[in-house]
């Protein structure tokens, strides 16, 4: 038997990654909420204590994240 299954393993998959519109996780982990999804850039490596340096606004980023705006595939079992 495998370490986890593979519906757990879809479970899991669909509550990290923004399989809802417009980006937003799925639902399985509530505490995400029902915002979109944002991917952060840094340019120093994140610690335990604090986020890396971030890059600063310009060339199509914005400071604080750029949001998902699409949903990816639902994975399934």
């Amino acid at each position: 038997m495998a370490a986890i299954d593979q519906a757990m393993v879809s479970k899991i998959l669909n509550a990290l990654t923004p399989v809802g519109a417009a980006g937003i996780p799925g639902t399985m982990i509530t505490a995400l909420g029902g915002t979109a999804m944002k991917v952060r850039l840094n340019s120093t490596a994140s610690t335990a204590a604090a986020a890396g340096t971030q890059l600063a606004s310009g060339s199509g980023y914005t400071t604080g994240g750029n949001a998902f705006t699409a949903a990816s595939t639902v994975s399934s079992a």
